[in-house]
């Protein structure tokens, strides 16, 4: 799990880097917000890149089988069903 977390790492911060750096050099030329404001931010972005790489290491440790997608294609349309017709 460490090294599949390592492996995704470069990937999610290529993603997000552009847009922390957009936001901090915002800060620093535009919107002047309260240095506690902008830490929120710095925090955030933190979380987000953990978020992110916590799915990617659930997402390929879990086998995508055709029976799960079959029967989840099955409940959707029994609940489609259940629809009521306007009228």
């Amino acid at each position: 799990m460490l090294a599949l977390l390592r492996q995704r790492l470069p990937e999610v911060l290529k993603a997000l880097a552009p847009l922390v750096a957009l936001g901090c050099v915002l800060q620093v030329a535009v919107v002047h917000a309260p240095l506690a404001l902008f830490l929120q931010f710095l925090a955030g972005s933190l979380f987000v890149v953990a978020g992110m790489l916590l799915h990617a290491a659930r997402a390929s440790s879990v086998p995508a089988s055709r029976a799960a997608d079959d029967a989840t294609a099955g409940r959707l349309a029994r609940v489609v069903s259940l629809e009521v017709p306007p009228g």
